[in-house]
């Protein structure tokens, strides 16, 4: 409680005390001819050695906040996330062109899930794993590439991570026979990233039915 100096005036006969009534401390309250004194707090600091109490407190309060402070969350740097996500995407793109499925379904988790346009929904890297033999069979019997193109975007938040971007499939003259867009989610366990859900579709209109294809190949990222 803090405390400043007030005089008590003398009240006249039957006057009330209650206006002038505050809080006081007996050990601050002292009387003189003109009525009962209040001393301001800080004499008992210079009396009784309470400014060296004051400065323990000030000191203990400085050193609460500075462990507060310390305390706070502190902003993750991603940048070296994002760069192996991005470089990820080449490798994917890499090892489908050479045929090395392994490889491929190797950057994805155990339980990860693909949503691959034009068939049902795969879960698990082993369903994965079967589904990149054939795709790249069949990728390379009509002699398709597949080549990254330009992100979207790259997020990370805590042990979770996206991408988005765009891929095209060509022909082996390079003409560009489609153009795709996908979305891959990622999960680090045990300091690696592996995609969880991956999922992608063309920007071409679907064929007619009984129209023929225009490219074979489902080209994942």
């Amino acid at each position: 409680m803090k405390y400043t100096t007030y005089k008590m005036p003398r009240l006249s006969p039957g006057e009330s005390e209650a206006p002038y009534a505050l809080a006081v401390d007996p050990r601050h309250q002292e009387y003189d001819a003109r009525g009962p004194t209040v001393r301001p707090w800080w004499d008992d600091c210079e009396s009784k050695g309470g400014i060296m109490s004051m400065l323990r407190r000030i000191a203990m309060i400085g050193a609460a906040l500075v462990a507060i402070a310390a305390c706070a969350p502190r902003a993750e740097d991603t940048s070296a996330v994002v760069a192996a996500i991005k470089a990820e995407a080449a490798n994917w793109a890499k090892a489908y062109n050479a045929g090395d499925a392994e490889t491929v379904a190797s950057l994805y988790a155990e339980d990860a899930i693909m949503l691959a346009p034009g068939i049902p929904t795969l879960v698990g890297r082993d369903a994965i794993r079967e589904f990149i033999k054939s795709d790249i069979a069949s990728s390379k019997n009509a002699g398709l590439v597949v080549k990254v193109g330009d992100f979207d975007g790259v997020g990370v938040a805590g042990d979770l991570a996206w991408k988005s971007g765009a891929l095209s499939v060509t022909d082996a003259s390079g003409n560009v026979l489609d153009t795709q867009k996908y979305v891959s989610v990622y999960r680090r366990t045990n300091g690696k990233l592996q995609m969880i859900r991956d999922i992608w579709n063309s920007d071409t209109t679907p064929a007619a039915a009984g129209a023929p294809a225009t490219s074979s190949a489902a080209a994942p990222n």
